[in-house]
C-alpha cells in the first residue's frame, strides 16, 4: 500500500507526520510488517501557487524548482497532421486540490495568447464554476457550468468546437452549445495540460488539481459522446 500526506503550515508551526494504527499514539512496533517513510518535501507557496502542491520531486543536497507536472506541446497547424485546425474535442478528468486563492485555475487547452485560445478552467470569483472558454481575436465566450466545489472532488469536462458551434459539458450533463464561428484559432501554437494555454509557460493560473487523464480528438464529437465520456 502507498499513501501520501499533504498539508499547509506557517513559519512558526511544527508539523509531525506518522503512520500507524489509530490506537498507537504515533508509534508503530511493526508486528511482522514494515513501514517505509520517505519523500519529505517542503514547497514555497508563492512558487507552487499557494495550496496547489506538486507531486514528489526527487532532490539531493539542493532545492529544485520546476513547473509542477505541467505539460506544453508545440503545435504547427500547417505540418502537424495529428492536429485539426477546423474542429476538435478535448476531454479532461481531474481531482481538485483547491481553487487558486488569488487567481483562476486552468486545466489546459489550446491557443497562443489571451486573445486566441480554447480552455477549460475554474474561476474562484464565481465560487468554483467550471468554465469552457472560447477566445478568438480578443472576443471571449464563456460557457459556465454551476458546480458544487469540494476538495478532492473528481470532475470530468469535455469541450468541443467546429466552424459553426462550440459545446461544453461536465460530469455527464446535457451539453451547452453556442452557434457561432469558433473554429480553432489560426494562430494556435501550443496545447497545454495543467495551465492556461494563453501563457507560454506555467506561471500563474495553474491547475490546483491532479490531472487524471486528458484526451484530444481531431473532430468535434456529438453530444451523446460528450455525455458518456464525462459521466
Amino acid at each position: 500500500m502507498r499513501c501520501y500526506l499533504t498539508g499547509i503550515t506557517v513559519e512558526i508551526s511544527t508539523v509531525v507526520a506518522s503512520v500507524g494504527p489509530a490506537a498507537s499514539n504515533g508509534s508503530y512496533g511493526g508486528a511482522g510488517s514494515s513501514v517505509f517513510v520517505w519523500g519529505g518535501q517542503l514547497e514555497d507557496a508563492s512558487i507552487s501557487n499557494a495550496q496547489a502542491m506538486s507531486s514528489y520531486i526527487p532532490t539531493t543536497t539542493v532545492s529544485v524548482v520546476r513547473a509542477a507536472d505541467n505539460l506544453s506541446l508545440s503545435i504547427t497547424p500547417s505540418t502537424d497532421t495529428w492536429f485539426n485546425s477546423n474542429e476538435g474535442t478535448m476531454v479532461f478528468n481531474w481531482s481538485t486540490s483547491d481553487i487558486h486563492p488569488t487567481g483562476n485555475t486552468n486545466y489546459g487547452g489550446i491557443g497562443n495568447s489571451s486573445t486566441n485560445c480554447i480552455a477549460v478552467g475554474r474561476y474562484y470569483v464565481d465560487g468554483g464554476r467550471i468554465t469552457g472558454r472560447f477566445v478568438s481575436s480578443a472576443v471571449t465566450e464563456d460557457i459556465e457550468i454551476v458546480n458544487t466545489f469540494a476538495i478532492n472532488s473528481i470532475d470530468k469536462a469535455a469541450i468541443a468546437w467546429s466552424s459553426t458551434e462550440a459545446t461544453f459539458t461536465t460530469n455527464g450533463a446535457v451539453p451547452t452549445s453556442v452557434s457561432t464561428n469558433y473554429a480553432t484559432p489560426a494562430t494556435t501554437t501550443r496545447m497545454t495540460i495543467g495551465f492556461n494555454p494563453a501563457a507560454a509557460t506555467a506561471s500563474t493560473d495553474c491547475a490546483c488539481a491532479t490531472i487524471r487523464s486528458f484526451t484530444y480528438y481531431r473532430e468535434k464529437l456529438d453530444d451523446t459522446y460528450l455525455m458518456l465520456m464525462t459521466s
